[in-house]
């Protein structure tokens, strides 16, 4: 009988058995687990997000977010519940998030004063700016061309995906750990950053 067995089929839903299975052998190191949740799942959270956010490119944002947020609370996954209807939920509740986000972004922006705000934040973009660049500087090549092209250029993934001659998916999880080795050097060089 395999490791992940259960005696009673009835006592997992199948939906989820699957689904555990797949995190535990990414917590024990197998990154090709977490791909094919990736694959497995990627177009019902695209549309949920769809649904409700009506723009494509934040949909793929808020999918990969939701996806970030798998790999940091897969711990409380409950095996016994269905996995994509939790999936679902994380994927919901960050649209969610980001129509309120936007809806203050915009009502603020109506009181925001201007003169001396803006030169107090182009001395701060100034430091910012040459920070980012040592950061980047330190990146492996690949990683470094996949941040200039997606957060400096403002390239969206799929167009990066086509330059690059790599798919979509793939793109996007190169683009995601980019940022993860930008968030660690710039941690180490500048403490953690402050929003």
């Amino acid at each position: 009988m395999p490791p992940y067995a259960i005696s009673d089929p009835r006592a997992v839903p199948a939906s989820s058995t699957a689904e555990g299975v797949m995190l535990d052998r990414y917590r024990d190191g197998d990154e090709s687990a977490f791909e094919e949740l990736h694959r497995a799942y990627y177009d019902d959270a695209y549309w949920a997000a769809r649904r409700l956010l009506n723009d494509d490119q934040t949909a793929r944002d808020i999918v990969q977010e939701a996806f970030i947020r798998l790999m940091r609370s897969m711990n409380s996954y409950d095996p016994h519940k269905p996995f994509r209807a939790w999936f679902l939920r994380i994927v919901h509740n960050l649209a969610i998030d980001h129509m309120r986000r936007r809806r203050h972004e915009v009502v603020s922006s109506e009181f925001t004063p201007s003169a001396t705000v803006n030169h107090g934040r182009e001395m701060e973009a100034d430091e910012t700016t040459t920070r980012v660049r040592q950061v980047l500087a330190a990146l492996p090549a690949k990683y470094r061309r996949l941040l200039q092209k997606r957060e400096l250029d403002g390239q969206r993934a799929d167009a990066i995906a086509r330059d690059i001659g790599v798919d979509y998916q793939t793109t996007r999880w190169r683009i995601h750990q980019a940022r993860k080795l930008f968030k660690r050097e710039w941690t180490h060089r500048f403490g953690p950053a402050v929003n």
